[in-house]
C-alpha cells in the first residue's frame, strides 16, 4: 500500500494514494481501514448502488481526488451486487462511466476456498437481475499470492488447500486429520481454554450458557422498552416474538447476559471501526463497573484485547476514568457501554439498551471466518459442507492446537475423498479461469529478466535512505534478493559501523564525516563462488587544484573487486550530495575516476549523482563523463528513478555491458535499478582475468 503513495505522481502527502477497506468490521481492522460499505456509503438494503445526494457526491469527490487505488479485503464475503454498486459509485465519484470502476485501480483480495457471502451470488457471478453477465469480474486479472501467512507448518498448510478445494486427500494426509480427534470429555479435561467451533446456533449458545452456568457472574438483562402495541395482548406477543430473535436479529444485542470476570467475550456490532471495536473482535472480561448509586447497575465493561490497536484510541479517553479508580482499573483495559438498537415487530418497535457483547467460549464457524486461534475444538460432522469444513480447520494457526470431535466419537475425517458438489465444481471451474487470466507484475517480469541473464552477474543499485532501517526490508525482497552484488548510496551509516543485511557479506563502505544523508557500500551475496574483495580508490593528486582537493565533500565512494563471467572487474559505488554545482560534480567524479581512464580493468560506476540527465541541459554531462572518463551510459535517461519523476541514479560502464530495469521501493522515494553485467563474447577475451 504504501508503495502507491511513493509513486503517485499526483499523491497529496497529506493523504493516502489508496482506500482501505473489507467486506467486515474485523477484516477492516487487520489491513486499518474500514468497511466497504462505510467507505461507499452502501446500505444493507437491495438498493446498495441509490445515488448520493449532490452534496455528498461533492465530498467524495474531494476526498476521492487524489486516489489510486481502491484495495478490499476479505472479497469472499462480498456479494456479486456489492461489486456492481462499488463500481457505480467509483464511477459516480470520478465522473467516469466508460471505465469499469471509474478508472481508479482495485485490487481485491481474498480466499474463494471460504464461506461464500450469507444471502449473495459469488462475487464472480453476474449480478442479480443482470443480463450482461460477470462483465466487471471477468475484466480483472489473478494474482495468485503462495505464501500462507496463518500456518507456518508446509504440510498442513498444503493439506488445509487440497481440502479447500476439494481435492482428495492422501492415506497419510488423511492420517493427519484424524490424529487430531478428540472426545469432549478430553478436550473439556485437557483443553479448557480453547475456542470451540460449531456449526449451528443452538450449539454455540448452549455451550456458552453451560460453561457460564459453571462460574459465578452477574446477569445484566436488556432493557427493553416497546411501542406501538394497542393492548397488553399485543405487548405479550410482541415480547414472546422478540424472545424468539437471534442476537443478530436484535441488533446485536442480547437480553440475557451473564458476566463472569476472565472469560472472553466477543463484540456483536461495529461500536467503532477506525478503533477496531469491530463485530467480531473478542477480548477478556477484566472488570464489570457498577453504578455508585445504584449497585445493581452495571455502567461499563471492561475488557483487555489481546491485539493492542483495538480500543487504542478509547483507552486515551478514558484515562480519567482509570487514574480516578487505582489499583481496580488498568490502563491497557479498554471500557464498553451499553448501546441502543430500534427492533422492528411488524407494526410495532422495541427500543433495546444492552452491552453489545455475547459469550465468545464458542463460535460458529461463519463468525470465526476471518480470525485466527492457537487452539480450537472444532464440533466436526460428516454432512457439512466442505467449504464449512475448510473454514473451520483452517482458523488454527498450527496443526498441534487443532482438536476435532463429533456427537458419536468416532475419529473418521468423511471429507477426505474430496467433494464434487455443484458448489465446489464451480469454484474450481473459476479457480482454472482465473489462473488462464494471470497479471504479470513487474516482479515477475524482473524475476524472469534475472533468470534469463546466463553466466552474467546481477547488480542491484538503490538509494536507501537508511540502510540500518531498510536492511530488513531489502533481505525481505524476493526481488532485490536476487542480486549477486548490492552497491547502496545514502547509507547513513557511519564508517565504524557495518549493517548485516541477511544473505549478504559487507565488502566496502565509506561514509564522510558529520553529514547525515550520506554514505555507499557495496555488498556481495553470501557463499559467493568467487569473493569480492575491497578496492582503494587511487584519487587524482590535488597538489595542483585546490578545487580537486574540497571535492572530498561533496560526496562518498567506495569500490570493490569482482569478479564477472571470470574477469576482475572494478565496481564503484558513489553519492553525490544534492547541494553540489554540476562543476563541484565533475571535479568530485575527476578525483576518484581520472586515475583509471586508461585503465584495462572493466569499470562500473554507480549510484545517485544526483543531476537529473532527463533534462536537455543535463546533456553535457554525460558528455564529460564520455569525453573525461570513457565512461558510457548504460541506463535509459529518459526513464524516472525518484518519486518526482527526475532520473539521478545512473550507472556507466567501460569495457562491460549493462543491461537494466527499474525496480520500485515502499521504502525509498528512488527506484532501485536492476543490471546483468556480462561481457561481448568477442570482447571478453580481451579483457580476461589478470
Amino acid at each position: 500500500m504504501e508503495t502507491y503513495n511513493r509513486f503517485s505522481q499526483a499523491h497529496n502527502a497529506q493523504n493516502n494514494a489508496y482506500v482501505a477497506c473489507a467486506s467486515t468490521g474485523k477484516a477492516a481492522v487487520a489491513i486499518g481501514g474500514t468497511t466497504v460499505h462505510s467507505a461507499f456509503r452502501l446500505t444493507m438494503s437491495r438498493r446498495n448502488n441509490a445515488k448520493l445526494s449532490f452534496e455528498i457526491l461533492q465530498l467524495y469527490r474531494n476526498a476521492f481526488a487524489h486516489v489510486q487505488a481502491i484495495i478490499v479485503d476479505e472479497v469472499s464475503m462480498i456479494g456479486a451486487n456489492i461489486l456492481d454498486s462499488i463500481h457505480a459509485r467509483l464511477q459516480d465519484i470520478r465522473g467516469e462511466y466508460d471505465d469499469a470502476f471509474g478508472g481508479i485501480d482495485i485490487i481485491l483480495v481474498g480466499d474463494f476456498r471460504q464461506l461464500p457471502p450469507v444471502n449473495a451470488r459469488f462475487i464472480w457471478k453476474p449480478p442479480a437481475n443482470s443480463m450482461h453477465g460477470a462483465v466487471l469480474w471477468q475484466s480483472l486479472e489473478f494474482y495468485p499470492l503462495v505464501r500462507v501467512m496463518r500456518q507456518s507448518d508446509e504440510q498442513f498448510s498444503t493439506v488445509l488447500t487440497k481440502i479447500g478445494n476439494g481435492t482428495r486427500l492422501s492415506d497419510e494426509e488423511t492420517q493427519l486429520i484424524e490424529s487430531r480427534f478428540r472426545t469432549a470429555d478430553w478436550c473439556k479435561q485437557n483443553v479448557p481454554n480453547a475456542i470451540r467451533l460449531f456449526h449451528r446456533n443452538l450449539d454455540v449458545d448452549q455451550y456458552n450458557n453451560d460453561i457460564l452456568r459453571e462460574t459465578d457472574g452477574l446477569d445484566c438483562l436488556a432493557e427493553d422498552v416497546f411501542s406501538g402495541y394497542r393492548s397488553d395482548e399485543q405487548l405479550a406477543s410482541a415480547r414472546n416474538k422478540l424472545h424468539k430473535m437471534s442476537v443478530v436479529e436484535a441488533g446485536g444485542l442480547p437480553y440475557l447476559l451473564r458476566l463472569t470476570v476472565g472469560m472472553p467475550y466477543m463484540i456483536t456490532t461495529n461500536v467503532e471501526v477506525e478503533d477496531g471495536i469491530v463485530n467480531g473482535a473478542i477480548g477478556e472480561l477484566m472488570y464489570v463497573e457498577q453504578s455508585e448509586d445504584d449497585h445493581q447497575q452495571t455502567v461499563r465493561l471492561w475488557f483487555r484485547f489481546e491485539n493492542e490497536s483495538i480500543g487504542s484510541k478509547l483507552r486515551i479517553k478514558s484515562r480519567p476514568l482509570v487514574y480516578s479508580r487505582p489499583g481496580i482499573l488498568q490502563p491497557n483495559w479498554t471500557p464498553i457501554t451499553k448501546r441502543s438498537a430500534n427492533i422492528a415487530l411488524g407494526n410495532m418497535k422495541c427500543k433495546r439498551v444492552q452491552f453489545p457483547v455475547v459469550s465468545a467460549c464458542a463460535l460458529t464457524v461463519h463468525k470465526s471466518q476471518g480470525g485466527t486461534f492457537p487452539q480450537i475444538v472444532y464440533h466436526y460432522d460428516k454432512g457439512q459442507e466442505q467449504q464449512l469444513v475448510y473454514v473451520g480447520l483452517s482458523r488454527v494457526s498450527s496443526l498441534d492446537g487443532l482438536y476435532l470431535t463429533n456427537a458419536k466419537d468416532e475419529f473418521k475425517f468423511h471429507h477426505a475423498k474430496g467433494s464434487d458438489s455443484p458448489k465446489m465444481k464451480e469454484l474450481r471451474t473459476e479457480m482454472e479461469r482465473l489462473s488462464n487470466h494471470r497479471l504479470t507484475t513487474l516482479s515477475d517480469e524482473l524475476v524472469a529478466f534475472v533468470e534469463n541473464r546466463g553466466s552474467g552477474v546481477v547488480l542491484v543499485s538503490a538509494n536507501v535512505q537508511s540502510l540500518n532501517a531498510h536492511a530488513q526490508d531489502i533481505a525481505t525482497d524476493h526481488v532485490l534478493t536476487t542480486g549477486d552484488l548490492l552497491a547502496l548510496s545514502e547509507t547513513w551509516q557511519d564508517n565504524e559501523v557495518s549493517t548485516q543485511i541477511e544473505g549478504f557479506t559487507s565488502i566496502s563502505q565509506s561514509k564522510r564525516i558529520g553529514t547525515r544523508a550520506a554514505g555507499v557500500a557495496i555488498y556481495q551475496k553470501t557463499g559467493a563462488t568467487n569473493v569480492a574483495v575491497p578496492h582503494s580508490i587511487e584519487k587524482a593528486c590535488a597538489s595542483h587544484d585546490v578545487e580537486l582537493g574540497l571535492s572530498d565533500e561533496y560526496g562518498d565512494v567506495c569500490a570493490a573487486e569482482v569478479q564477472i563471467m571470470g574477469t576482475r572487474t572494478l565496481l564503484i559505488s558513489l553519492y553525490i550530495s544534492p547541494s553540489t554545482t554540476t562543476k563541484q560534480k565533475k571535479f568530485f567524479l575527476a578525483r576518484n575516476l581520472f586515475m583509471y581512464m586508461r585503465s584495462s580493468m572493466p569499470i562500473i560506476v554507480t549510484g545517485d549523482f544526483n543531476i537529473d540527465v532527463s533534462k536537455e541541459e543535463n546533456i553535457e554531462f554525460v558528455d564529460f563523463m564520455k569525453q573525461y572518463l570513457h565512461l558510457e551510459l548504460a541506463t535509459d535517461p529518459s526513464q524516472a528513478t525518484t518519486l518526482g519523476g527526475s532520473c539521478l541514479d545512473l550507472i556507466f560502464t567501460r569495457k562491460i555491458r549493462a543491461e537494466s530495469r527499474r525496480y520500485c521501493s515502499y521504502f525509498s522515494y528512488h527506484r532501485p535499478i536492476l543490471s546483468v553485467l556480462a561481457f561481448p563474447s568477442d570482447s571478453q577475451s580481451s579483457t580476461s582475468t589478470e
